[in-house]
């Protein structure tokens, strides 16, 4: 099973937010009937889809509307996203307005299990990108935001429930500041807002205050997230390598906590490589219904590969020439290793992402540092990015 290093990501779509039928204002709290087993079954779309999660995950539907809060207030939500001029899902409506449709809880998570299973043509699960150039997000609160981050180390028995990541800095990094690639072991010169400390839970909020010098209202700079190194600790058997993490959308506050989850550095399993890991999602805007099939091409060198150019392919599950996915569609790349004499590649890379079902490639540039680990979460081409 592939490291999580990223999770979940939220957007809103700008033109897309317009074009939601009853999703603007919405909050999952705040609807006084109980959601309909119709629009619950809809969390991934009406039509087909819906009638085949009606028929075919009848037990997953009982589970998910018993609880309304953490399962079936969410999936009506995304279904409320579903329905857009193009006829698909918003993935920026879900991931800001859905609470609880990022964090996948236990009952939420089956239900996406089953209609993968079960439903996949008919809901076109990974496979979905109508929303592609079509859906943007809002502009930022005028007077800025609060945005939670929650982390967590993988834990000893490579088991993802492991122990919180307790003590580590946390930041949101101006990247048009510092000159990337910048050094990793602090941010760069100018933070987005003041940076925070995990507590015991391994949560941190930060606020993001705007506007923010050098760009306009409603907007943030290129940002990335930074999680500093942590040692060794009597609750916590092995350090921690710094992480930064890019995604491919602005800044906004979302309605999840961001969560994360930490490689232990020199565990058995992963040792002392560098990784850059990620997820992939599709128009559905869930790390259980993560998009497949697709391929990536990175110029990122292996440092013992003669300059090597790795190419990966991930899918729903499975294991694809030696990179190991899971059903969230996570994926990881070795390309360094801090017991080499050698430096590793540092630098701005390029990674394009190519599939039958996208149209055109996914161009993006991350920025590799010399140190530590990378994340990444890649959202479907918003209307902006085209």
């Amino acid at each position: 099973m592939a490291p999580r290093l990223l999770t979940a990501t939220t957007l809103c779509l700008a033109a897309a937010c317009a074009q939601v039928t009853g999703v603007d204002g919405y909050s999952v709290s705040e609807t006084l009937d109980a959601p309909s087993r119709q629009e619950v079954a809809g969390f991934l779309g009406g039509g087909a889809c819906g009638q085949c999660v009606l028929q075919k995950c009848s037990s997953e539907l009982d589970a998910c509307q018993s609880d309304r809060s953490a399962c079936a207030e969410p999936a009506a939500c995304m279904h409320r996203c579903s329905q857009t001029a193009w006829g698909g899902t918003d993935p920026a409506c879900v991931f800001t307005k859905c609470r609880g449709a990022v964090s996948l809880e236990e009952r939420l998570t089956a239900l996406s299990a089953c209609s993968r299973r079960e439903c996949a043509e008919p809901c076109e699960v990974g496979k979905s990108y109508g929303c592609v150039g079509h859906y943007d997000w809002p502009p930022a609160p005028s007077d800025g935001f609060d945005f939670g981050v929650s982390i967590e180390i993988w834990n000893d028995t490579w088991d993802p429930s492991g122990p919180h990541l307790v003590g580590a800095t946390v930041a949101f990094c101006n990247d048009t500041s510092g000159g990337l690639p910048a050094p990793i072991v602090e941010c760069p010169d100018s933070p987005l807002g003041l940076p925070g400390i995990t507590d015991a839970a391994g949560s941190v909020t930060l606020h993001v205050p705007l506007p923010f010098p050098g760009v306009g209202v409603g907007s943030t700079p290129p940002f990335h997230v930074y999680v500093g190194g942590t040692s060794s600790s009597p609750t916590q058997r092995y350090p921690t390598l710094p992480v930064r993490s890019w995604w491919n959308a602005p800044l906004r506050p979302w309605a999840d906590t961001h969560q994360m989850t930490i490689l232990p550095h020199g565990h058995p399993t992963n040792g002392t490589t560098r990784v850059l890991c990620g997820s992939v999602l599709d128009c559905h805007g869930s790390r259980a219904l993560a998009a497949e099939g697709l391929e990536l091409k990175t110029n990122i060198p292996y440092p013992d590969s003669a300059g090597a150019v790795p190419v990966v392919y991930w899918h729903a599950d499975g294991i694809i020439d030696s990179v190991a996915t899971d059903s969230t569609g996570n994926f990881c790349v070795y390309f360094g290793n801090t017991d080499n004499t050698t430096p590793d590649p540092s630098g701005v890379f390029a990674l394009d992402f190519t599939g039958a079902s996208t149209n055109e490639p996914w161009h993006l540039n991350v920025a590799v540092p010399s140190e530590g680990h990378v994340g990444l979460l890649v959202f479907p081409q918003s209307a902006s990015q085209r």
